[in-house]
């Protein structure tokens, strides 16, 4: 299942709004980017309308290119040419009746490396529109480190000695592991013996 990502943008005050029945301009928190995802995000320029009933109208931008970005580094944009590289960039973003629609794919190295050990970390979302001139909308964002991951090791697939502190005996393959849990000792059968790795 694959849930887009509705973002409603005031391009007049350059905030994002709950939704397009919102009466007032307060800035609403995008979600959380998710390590790994590459979710479908549709955008929706929009213009005050001064009514309370519509307080909001869209905007026709199908002549508008635009662009869309999260901030690498320390996830601030600097004043200096070839500032942080973004860890999530995309240009490919088509124009449908009163929206733009495109993805942001975030599962890649820079995405990685952004976060290191971090569970997560916070970053800038940018979004410029280009038609006769650009036209820059920043926000606030976090980006999460994954949980599932690939090729991740099954607890429920290891051997029912795995964990245990006493020395494993009996049937073993040579090669298996096993991890004393009280001394965090990682050992591996050499078919006749346990060898320490680690520590």
């Amino acid at each position: 299942m694959s849930v887009a990502l509705n973002l409603y943008l005031d391009v007049q005050s350059k905030v994002l709004l709950d939704n397009i029945n919102s009466t007032s301009a307060a800035s609403a928190s995008l979600l959380a980017f998710i390590q790994g995802d590459n979710p479908t995000i549709n955008i929706f320029p929009l213009l005050p309308t001064g009514s309370i009933s519509i307080p909001y109208t869209a905007v026709d931008l199908h002549a508008s290119t635009l662009q869309v970005a999260v901030c690498g580094g320390d996830g601030l944009p600097t004043g200096t040419l070839g500032g942080p590289t973004p860890i999530a960039y995309s240009t490919g973003w088509t124009w449908s009746i009163d929206h733009f629609i495109g993805t942001l794919n975030f599962n890649t190295q820079e995405v990685a490396d952004f976060l290191g050990t971090a569970a997560v970390e916070s970053s800038t979302f940018e979004i410029e529109e280009s038609d006769t001139s650009d036209t820059r909308f920043q926000f606030p964002c976090t980006v999460k480190a994954q949980v599932i991951e690939g090729n991740v090791i099954s607890l429920s697939g290891l051997p029912a000695y795995y964990f245990q502190d006493a020395t494993p005996t009996g049937s073993i393959g040579q090669g298996s592991l096993w991890l004393a849990p009280t001394t965090a000792t990682l050992s591996v059968y050499d078919g006749s013996t346990w060898d320490t790795l680690h520590p």
